[in-house]
Protein backbone atom coordinates (compact mmCIF):
# COMPACT_ATOMS: atom_id res chain seq x y z
CA UNK A 1 0.00 0.00 0.00
CA UNK A 2 2.76 2.33 0.82
CA UNK A 3 4.38 1.56 -2.78
CA UNK A 4 1.67 2.33 -4.38
CA UNK A 5 0.77 5.45 -2.59
CA UNK A 6 4.20 6.80 -3.43
CA UNK A 7 3.82 5.74 -6.48
CA UNK A 8 0.86 7.90 -6.73
CA UNK A 9 2.18 10.67 -5.22
CA UNK A 10 5.31 10.78 -7.86
CA UNK A 11 2.26 10.32 -10.22
CA UNK A 12 0.40 13.20 -9.03
CA UNK A 13 3.93 15.48 -8.90
CA UNK A 14 5.02 14.64 -12.76
CA UNK A 15 1.22 15.41 -13.53
CA UNK A 16 1.43 19.08 -11.78
CA UNK A 17 4.33 19.69 -13.47
CA UNK A 18 3.35 18.93 -16.94
CA UNK A 19 0.50 20.95 -16.35
CA UNK A 20 2.44 24.21 -15.39
CA UNK A 21 4.64 24.35 -18.18
CA UNK A 22 1.29 25.12 -20.72
CA UNK A 23 0.69 27.85 -17.67
CA UNK A 24 3.52 29.74 -18.06
CA UNK A 25 3.77 29.84 -22.31
CA UNK A 26 -0.20 31.07 -21.57
CA UNK A 27 1.02 33.56 -19.51
CA UNK A 28 3.83 34.81 -22.10
CA UNK A 29 1.67 34.94 -25.26
CA UNK A 30 -1.27 36.41 -22.77
CA UNK A 31 1.25 39.39 -22.10
CA UNK A 32 2.58 39.81 -26.17
CA UNK A 33 -0.98 39.84 -27.10
CA UNK A 34 -1.71 42.21 -24.31
CA UNK A 35 0.77 44.88 -25.75
CA UNK A 36 0.17 43.97 -28.92
CA UNK A 37 -3.27 45.40 -28.54
CA UNK A 38 -2.48 47.86 -26.91
CA UNK A 39 0.41 49.17 -29.41
CA UNK A 40 -2.76 48.53 -32.03
CA UNK A 41 -4.53 50.99 -30.15
CA UNK A 42 -2.22 53.86 -29.93
CA UNK A 43 -1.32 53.56 -33.48
CA UNK A 44 -5.03 53.85 -33.99
CA UNK A 45 -5.42 57.09 -32.46
CA UNK A 46 -2.09 58.60 -33.92
CA UNK A 47 -3.99 57.97 -37.15
CA UNK A 48 -7.30 59.70 -36.03
CA UNK A 49 -4.92 62.50 -34.86
CA UNK A 50 -3.56 62.54 -37.98
CA UNK A 51 -6.74 62.35 -39.71
CA UNK A 52 -7.94 65.03 -37.65
CA UNK A 53 -4.70 67.25 -38.59
CA UNK A 54 -5.19 66.61 -41.99
CA UNK A 55 -9.62 67.42 -42.01
CA UNK A 56 -8.88 71.32 -40.35
CA UNK A 57 -10.81 73.71 -41.92
CA UNK A 58 -9.50 76.47 -44.10
CA UNK A 59 -10.11 78.86 -41.38
CA UNK A 60 -8.09 77.00 -38.56
CA UNK A 61 -4.93 75.88 -40.94
CA UNK A 62 -5.32 79.98 -41.62
CA UNK A 63 -4.94 80.29 -38.20
CA UNK A 64 -2.68 78.19 -37.30
CA UNK A 65 -0.25 79.88 -40.46
CA UNK A 66 -0.73 83.51 -38.99
CA UNK A 67 0.31 81.92 -35.46
CA UNK A 68 3.07 80.47 -36.94
CA UNK A 69 3.74 83.43 -38.66
CA UNK A 70 3.87 86.10 -35.43
CA UNK A 71 6.25 83.38 -33.57
CA UNK A 72 8.91 83.47 -36.22
CA UNK A 73 8.73 87.26 -36.50
CA UNK A 74 9.81 87.42 -32.52
CA UNK A 75 12.21 84.76 -33.09
CA UNK A 76 13.74 86.87 -35.94
CA UNK A 77 12.82 84.37 -38.72
CA UNK A 78 11.83 86.42 -41.33
CA UNK A 79 11.81 84.14 -44.02
CA UNK A 80 10.01 81.49 -41.99
CA UNK A 81 7.50 84.58 -41.19
CA UNK A 82 7.16 85.76 -44.95
CA UNK A 83 6.35 81.85 -45.80
CA UNK A 84 4.10 81.40 -43.30
CA UNK A 85 1.78 84.28 -43.79
CA UNK A 86 2.13 82.96 -47.64
CA UNK A 87 0.29 80.18 -46.77
CA UNK A 88 -2.09 81.75 -44.47
CA UNK A 89 -2.93 84.29 -47.54
CA UNK A 90 -3.53 80.68 -49.41
CA UNK A 91 -6.10 79.62 -46.69
CA UNK A 92 -7.77 82.57 -46.54
CA UNK A 93 -11.17 83.53 -47.17
CA UNK A 94 -10.78 86.64 -48.64
CA UNK A 95 -11.68 88.49 -45.69
CA UNK A 96 -8.51 89.37 -43.66
CA UNK A 97 -6.78 89.68 -47.30
CA UNK A 98 -5.38 93.04 -46.75
CA UNK A 99 -4.62 92.37 -42.96
CA UNK A 100 -2.53 89.58 -44.45
CA UNK A 101 -1.06 91.05 -47.17
CA UNK A 102 -0.13 93.93 -44.59
CA UNK A 103 1.58 91.58 -42.43
CA UNK A 104 3.27 90.11 -45.11
CA UNK A 105 4.52 93.90 -46.76
CA UNK A 106 5.59 94.92 -42.98
CA UNK A 107 7.49 91.72 -42.86
CA UNK A 108 9.33 92.02 -46.62
CA UNK A 109 10.24 96.03 -45.34
CA UNK A 110 12.38 94.34 -42.13
CA UNK A 111 13.66 92.13 -44.46
CA UNK A 112 15.19 94.75 -46.90
CA UNK A 113 13.11 93.22 -49.81
CA UNK A 114 12.07 96.44 -50.84
CA UNK A 115 10.79 95.34 -53.96
CA UNK A 116 9.17 92.74 -52.78
CA UNK A 117 7.41 95.06 -50.20
CA UNK A 118 6.42 97.96 -52.15
CA UNK A 119 4.43 95.33 -54.94
CA UNK A 120 2.57 93.85 -52.14
CA UNK A 121 1.58 97.23 -50.59
CA UNK A 122 0.16 98.55 -53.81
CA UNK A 123 -1.74 95.40 -53.47
CA UNK A 124 -3.17 96.66 -50.19
CA UNK A 125 -4.14 100.25 -51.89
CA UNK A 126 -5.74 98.09 -55.06
CA UNK A 127 -8.41 97.30 -52.50
CA UNK A 128 -8.13 100.28 -50.70
CA UNK A 129 -7.05 103.00 -52.48
CA UNK A 130 -6.97 105.57 -49.10
CA UNK A 131 -5.08 102.93 -47.12
CA UNK A 132 -2.38 105.79 -45.87
CA UNK A 133 -0.08 103.04 -44.32
CA UNK A 134 0.76 101.59 -47.24
CA UNK A 135 0.77 104.84 -49.45
CA UNK A 136 3.64 106.19 -46.55
CA UNK A 137 5.53 103.10 -46.45
CA UNK A 138 5.59 102.89 -50.13
CA UNK A 139 6.33 106.65 -50.18
CA UNK A 140 9.39 105.72 -47.91
CA UNK A 141 10.60 103.02 -50.02
CA UNK A 142 10.77 105.67 -52.97
CA UNK A 143 13.02 107.92 -50.95
CA UNK A 144 15.07 105.55 -49.97
CA UNK A 145 15.61 104.83 -53.82
CA UNK A 146 15.96 108.52 -54.23
CA UNK A 147 12.36 108.65 -56.24
CA UNK A 148 11.50 112.09 -54.77
CA UNK A 149 8.73 112.58 -57.84
CA UNK A 150 6.87 109.51 -56.48
CA UNK A 151 7.51 109.41 -53.11
CA UNK A 152 6.32 113.46 -53.59
CA UNK A 153 3.08 112.76 -55.14
CA UNK A 154 2.04 109.87 -52.06
CA UNK A 155 3.36 111.99 -48.94
CA UNK A 156 1.66 114.96 -50.64
CA UNK A 157 -1.59 112.84 -50.86
CA UNK A 158 -1.68 111.39 -47.47
CA UNK A 159 -1.31 115.11 -46.23
CA UNK A 160 -4.45 115.53 -47.69
CA UNK A 161 -6.31 112.77 -46.65
CA UNK A 162 -5.07 114.98 -43.46
CA UNK A 163 -2.17 112.69 -42.16
CA UNK A 164 -0.90 114.98 -39.12
CA UNK A 165 2.40 112.64 -38.72
CA UNK A 166 5.26 114.90 -38.09
CA UNK A 167 7.48 112.15 -40.23
CA UNK A 168 5.46 112.93 -43.00
CA UNK A 169 5.85 116.62 -42.62
CA UNK A 170 9.84 115.85 -41.99
CA UNK A 171 10.13 114.05 -44.98
CA UNK A 172 8.18 116.15 -46.95
CA UNK A 173 10.26 118.87 -45.62
CA UNK A 174 12.73 116.77 -47.33
CA UNK A 175 11.81 116.35 -50.47
CA UNK A 176 10.72 119.98 -51.50
CA UNK A 177 15.01 120.37 -50.03
CA UNK A 178 16.21 117.81 -52.43
CA UNK A 179 14.12 119.89 -55.40
CA UNK A 180 14.99 123.26 -53.85
CA UNK A 181 11.63 124.60 -52.56
CA UNK A 182 13.20 126.09 -49.96
CA UNK A 183 9.80 127.80 -48.70
CA UNK A 184 8.10 124.70 -48.64
CA UNK A 185 10.72 122.69 -47.03
CA UNK A 186 11.01 125.36 -44.20
CA UNK A 187 7.49 125.32 -43.76
CA UNK A 188 6.75 121.75 -43.62
CA UNK A 189 9.91 121.13 -41.11
CA UNK A 190 8.39 123.90 -38.68
CA UNK A 191 5.58 122.17 -39.04
CA UNK A 192 6.82 118.80 -37.52
CA UNK A 193 8.72 120.59 -34.85
CA UNK A 194 5.22 121.90 -33.87
CA UNK A 195 4.18 118.46 -33.59
CA UNK A 196 7.06 117.10 -32.24
CA UNK A 197 9.40 119.52 -30.65
CA UNK A 198 12.02 117.38 -29.18
CA UNK A 199 13.08 115.41 -32.34
CA UNK A 200 16.87 116.11 -32.89
CA UNK A 201 16.99 115.77 -36.84
CA UNK A 202 13.99 118.03 -37.13
CA UNK A 203 15.73 120.95 -35.63
CA UNK A 204 18.83 120.16 -36.97
CA UNK A 205 17.56 119.76 -40.87
CA UNK A 206 15.63 123.20 -40.46
CA UNK A 207 19.03 124.46 -39.66
CA UNK A 208 20.70 123.08 -42.07
CA UNK A 209 18.02 124.19 -44.60
CA UNK A 210 18.08 128.16 -43.21
CA UNK A 211 22.23 127.51 -43.71
CA UNK A 212 21.33 126.73 -47.16
CA UNK A 213 19.47 129.65 -47.99
CA UNK A 214 21.95 132.14 -46.17
CA UNK A 215 19.74 132.60 -43.24
CA UNK A 216 22.11 132.36 -40.65
CA UNK A 217 20.32 133.66 -37.74
CA UNK A 218 17.42 131.61 -38.04
CA UNK A 219 19.67 128.93 -38.02
CA UNK A 220 21.35 129.36 -34.95
CA UNK A 221 18.10 128.35 -32.45
CA UNK A 222 17.77 125.21 -34.09
CA UNK A 223 21.36 124.32 -34.27
CA UNK A 224 21.38 125.23 -30.12
CA UNK A 225 18.17 123.14 -29.84
CA UNK A 226 19.45 120.28 -31.11
CA UNK A 227 22.82 120.73 -29.05
CA UNK A 228 20.37 120.80 -26.29
CA UNK A 229 18.37 117.99 -26.96
CA UNK A 230 21.44 115.82 -27.89
CA UNK A 231 23.07 116.64 -24.19
CA UNK A 232 19.67 116.16 -22.13
CA UNK A 233 19.44 112.45 -23.76
CA UNK A 234 22.44 111.51 -23.20
CA UNK A 235 22.84 112.54 -19.66
CA UNK A 236 19.31 111.68 -18.93
CA UNK A 237 18.40 108.96 -20.81
CA UNK A 238 15.59 107.25 -19.18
Amino acid sequence: MENTEKMENVGNTGNTGKKALPEAEFDVDFIFHSIYLLLGRWFHKVLVFYETLFNLSDKDKHKIYENLAVHYRKKGNLEKAINAIKKALKESSGEDDCGLLKQLADLYYMNSDFDSARNTYKKILKKKPDNIDSMIRIAEIYLREDNIDEALTLYQKAHELGVKKHEVLYKLGIIYDKKGDIDKAIEMMKQAIELNANEIKYHQHLALVYESADRHKEAIPHFKKAMELEFNQKNNPF
